[in-house]
Order: C-alpha cells, then sequence, then structure tokens
C-alpha cells in the first residue's frame, strides 16, 4: 500500500516556530475545512470509515496517535508523531485512528466541505465499492484527471501519449460523440482509477488503449478486470480480432497481455521499438 506524506515547511527564530499550510501548494488540495481531534480517552478508536470523493491530510500538532489504513486490497499501520510531517489519506481509504497519547491534538485538513452522502460507513460496503471495476462514461472529471495522469512523466511514456495541450484535449473531447472509430471509458474502482478504450474500430477489429491513472492503484488486478470488461464490449459490439502495440523494452506488459490469450503478431512496421500483439474474440 502506498503510503504519502507531506513535510510542512517550518519556519522560526529565535523566538519560536511556525508552520503555515497553504493549499495547492504545500498539500495537493485547495482546503475546505479544518477540525481538530483532542481530549481523546484512553483505548478509544476513532475514525471507522471511507469517503467517496474527499481528499485529507492528517497533523499530530501535538502528541501521537496511530492510523489503521484500508485500500480494500492492502492495510497499513501508521504512527503520527510529527507536527511538521502530514498523513495523506485519499478518496475510498477505510481508516481508523486509535493510540491516542493523553497530550495528543490531530488536526485535519480537509478538501470539501462536510458532507454526510460522502461518508461510507459500513466496511462490507466498502470492501464491495473499493475492489469492484466498472466502465463508467468518460465524462468531463476523467478529462480533467486525464490531463494530470496522462502529463505524469512515467504513463505518458508507458502510453506512447507524446506533447498534447489542454485545447487538443478538449477537442478530443468534444469530437467523440461524433466518431463511429473511437471509444472510451473511464475505468472506477471505487475511485475514478484510470481509462481504456478501443480505436481504429474497422471491419470487426479495433486497438485496444488502457492505463491506471492511480499509481496507488498499480498491481492490484484492476486492469486485469477492466480489459475483460472492454473485450466483452467488444463481443457485443461485433468485433472478431482486437490489437494493440507494445514497446518491446515494456516486458511487464508484454508478459501481462500474454498471461491473458494475446499474442506477439510482428514488430511495428511503423517503428522497430514495438510489438504488435493481438486476440481472437
Amino acid at each position: 500500500m502506498d503510503i504519502k506524506f507531506y513535510d510542512l515547511p517550518i519556519r522560526g527564530d529565535e523566538y519560536g516556530s511556525l508552520i503555515a499550510i497553504e493549499g495547492n501548494k504545500d498539500i495537493p488540495f485547495e482546503i475546505k475545512r479544518a477540525y481538530y481531534i483532542f481530549a481523546t480517552k484512553m483505548n478509544v478508536w476513532r475514525g471507522f470509515h471511507a469517503h467517496k470523493e474527499l481528499e485529507q491530510i492528517a497533523v499530530c500538532v501535538a502528541g501521537s496517535c496511530k492510523f489503521h489504513l484500508d485500500d480494500g486490497y492492502e492495510k497499513a499501520e501508521v504512527l503520527l508523531n510529527s507536527s511538521s510531517r502530514g498523513l495523506y489519506v485519499g478518496k475510498m481509504i477505510w481508516h481508523e485512528m486509535y493510540d491516542f497519547s493523553p497530550d495528543c491534538i490531530l488536526l485535519i485538513l480537509a478538501s470539501l466541505y462536510y458532507d454526510l452522502s460522502d461518508y461510507v460507513r459500513d466496511y462490507e460496503e466498502f470492501k464491495e465499492s473499493s475492489t469492484k471495476v466498472a466502465l463508467v462514461k468518460f465524462d468531463r472529471i476523467f478529462l480533467d484527471l486525464s490531463w494530470h495522469w496522462l502529463n505524469d512523466p512515467e504513463i505518458n511514456q508507458m502510453t506512447m501519449s507524446g506533447i498534447f495541450s489542454r485545447k487538443d484535449q478538449l477537442h478530443f473531447f468534444e469530437s467523440l460523440d461524433k466518431r463511429t472509430d473511437y471509444i472510451i471509458f473511464g475505468i472506477r474502482a471505487g475511485v475514478n482509477a484510470g481509462a481504456c478504450g478501443l480505436k481504429n474500430i474497422r471491419d470487426g477489429s479495433a486497438e485496444l488503449f488502457m492505463y491506471i491513472g492511480e499509481k496507488q492503484l498499480w498491481r492490484k488486478g484492476i486492469g486485469s478486470r477492466a480489459l475483460e470488461l472492454l473485450e466483452n464490449h467488444g463481443i457485443q459490439t461485433g468485433l472478431q480480432r482486437i490489437w494493440l502495440k507494445v514497446s518491446r523494452c515494456n516486458l511487464i506488459a508484454i508478459n501481462f497481455y500474454l498471461a491473458r490469450g494475446y499474442r506477439i503478431a510482428s514488430i511495428s512496421s511503423e517503428d522497430e521499438r514495438f510489438h504488435l500483439m493481438e486476440k481472437s474474440l
């Protein structure tokens, strides 16, 4: 499980120290709400929920406590005992706080205003929601997320997306309803996780593309399930063959597709750095 901390800048002089936290600068979101927990009784556990859309930073400004984190796939225990280090608690992370020291003051910075409907308080519901993979409409929320995902150098290289502008992206998005040779889905796995689709659709054949943009969700089986759903969509729409282009250096991707029934058809005639892989449906 990927645990993310944010080190908060300490400023001070001979008179003392100060920490100022600015949204979208020191932490990755605009601060809409702040609250703090204190005077927690001995042996009390708090939390016991996840949030559908809310993101949080937790800072022990005094004392210490522990967090139990669960993303539906893995669990982790984290000690907070520094006033200059914030723990990031993202969307759909089940969290419980415990082992509060008598002097603990736990500050929470939140990305959204209080919304009761954003809470998931039933653990079994959380487990089902966080591990269920679905292909959903690629809307403007996914469009904005994909801008950030595809501008990550690692993801950009793997997807061979190249350089594009916001204007290019918006033009692409506005063209989708008119195209019959291209379809794109958002991948939902508790949170918006990535995108996949089919392009160059013609004569019963289509080119596959897929990426998981949220790196903490890599190697969780989400890509496997999304691929299965996409192949089922292809079968239902009359496709007989799916193919894709994979870098010859990307052995992880090559082995991923080989294990799921794809074969290496040839080396790309356009660029010898790539394999063409295909699967009959």
